[in-house]
């Protein structure tokens, strides 16, 4: 074989008598081998950190290191190379303990040959290079699994997935974390002028935008459709806020080239903080997209943060808002019936019946005074229940502190877009901060049979 086609060969042996052996079962072949010998084990990992080899020959006794842990040492100087074990001692157990540890093969130097040396080396070899090839695969299928194909993004399961692991972080270390949710404006008109490929250009621009704003720690998403949700650490909600308007500046003054015509998108923004109250940082993406309806409601092209919809002053600027043409149904035009809300002394199990006998999905809760302080649905029922599957302790465990309430001089459009974007079955209505009643999705399905006989396909979901 040509010399320039010769296998690399790695021999870690401190043993002169040994090596020779090694050498003459080698020079035997007719293949073509390039022979570099080291007698410890840091030269070794000095050569293999210097320049790659073929395969490596390791000896597991020698003077600066024994057993599996010379192994050890190996795989970490070079991860790709691959080693065949040399031991003296003919013992099955440590053969089977090395090829667990990741060797490719094992020889006895007492049974060396030239057959049994070519064979290890060639077997480790190839066997190498299939491992190496399926881990690229299975890589490669995580991440597409978990990457939006278009953006390039996390699709929205990794999304959530990786939201578990910011949420461990943060009852760990009691950081600040805030989420923006954003979704371009008119982009339908986007799709139906210009055509699909340039709202994927748009799409792929925002995305590309959004990485460009983020930090190394924070969460960009797809969330679905035109919409995104990133998820900023170490960040409070004026900071959310302020990066927002940023993005959304940025977005604005933008041109995105396509094949037909040059774009200029404007996007609209909710921002949200995660509170103490908060339990799980799923309910912080919802306070975010409430943010984000009030920016689509009062204009488009604009922020909102979260906290500024608990001000009931602001909150009603946003429901009067310019973007409203006509006057609109107002939730007090309604006759709800009467509903029965949880104390916050409650005891869980009784919660639990209750949402059982009304049939309900969430129940408001409210204060000694009758004052609304937020919601016990199903989930906070379940995730609840112990191991023993007894209920025990109350209401003020488990509640929902952020469930945002709609006030009852606040419009059922505004309700019905609400439930229509976040897939919500019924909402709590209040007046003067106490309990008026609960709207489900089902009396807008009433409501809507009565005025049309279009009913909004998103409602029916």
């Amino acid at each position: 074989m040509n010399s320039e086609h010769a296998i690399t060969v790695l021999v870690v042996e401190d043993d002169s008598v040994d090596m020779q052996s090694v050498e003459r079962a080698l020079d035997g072949s007719a293949m073509a081998f390039r022979i570099k010998q080291t007698k410890t084990l840091s030269l070794a990992v000095k050569c293999l950190r210097e320049a790659s080899f073929d395969v490596v020959l390791l000896d597991l006794g020698l003077p600066d290191g024994q057993g599996l842990s010379n192994l050890a040492a190996i795989q970490e100087a070079d991860p790709k190379a691959p080693v065949v074990i040399l031991s003296g001692l003919v013992d099955d157990n440590i053969a089977l303990e090395a090829v667990k540890a990741g060797a490719q093969d094992y020889l006895s130097k007492a049974e060396l040959s030239t057959e049994s040396a070519v064979k290890a080396i060639s077997y480790s070899i190839e066997r190498k290079l299939t491992e190496t090839r399926l881990r690229e695969g299975v890589s490669e299928l995580k991440h597409a699994a978990q990457v939006d194909p278009l953006t390039g993004l996390l699709n929205r399961r990794a999304f959530l997935q990786h939201l578990q692991r910011i949420q461990q972080r943060r009852v760990s270390d009691s950081y600040a974390v805030s989420c923006a949710m954003l979704d371009i404006d008119f982009f339908k008109h986007v799709n139906d002028t210009y055509g699909h490929p340039a709202g994927d250009e748009a799409l792929r621009s925002v995305a590309s935008l959004l990485l460009h704003e983020s930090r190394a720690g924070d969460l960009v998403c797809r969330f679905g459709g035109e919409e995104f949700c990133v998820v900023l650490v170490d960040t409070d909600e004026r900071a959310a806020f302020g990066w927002a308007d940023r993005v959304r500046s940025s977005l604005q003054n933008r041109v995105i080239r396509t094949e037909r015509q040059d774009l200029q998108l404007t996007a609209s923004l909710g921002v949200a903080q995660a509170s103490s109250e908060l339990k799980l940082l799923e309910g912080l993406i919802d306070q975010a997209d409430q943010a984000l309806l009030a920016s689509k409601q009062s204009g488009r092209n604009r922020v909102t943060a979260f906290s500024s919809l608990r001000d009931e002053q602001t909150a009603q600027q946003v429901i009067d808002g310019e973007s409203l043409d006509n006057p609109k149904m107002t939730l007090a035009d309604l006759s709800f019936p009467p509903i029965r809300c949880l104390l916050l002394s409650d005891e869980i199990a009784d919660a639990a019946n209750e949402l059982l006998d009304q049939r309900m999905q969430a129940l408001p809760v409210v204060d000694d005074a009758g004052r609304f302080v937020g919601v016990v649905t199903e989930k906070e029922l379940l995730q609840a229940i112990p191991g023993d599957g007894a209920w025990c302790g109350t209401v003020e465990e488990i509640v929902e502190r952020t469930a945002m309430a709609f006030p009852s001089d606040g419009t059922v459009d505004l309700v019905r877009e609400f439930m229509t974007r976040t897939q919500t079955a019924q909402v709590v209505v209040v007046e003067d901060r106490r309990p008026l009643g609960v709207l489900h999705r089902a009396d807008l399905l009433r409501l809507q049979q009565q005025t049309s006989n279009a009913v909004p396909e998103q409602l029916l979901l």
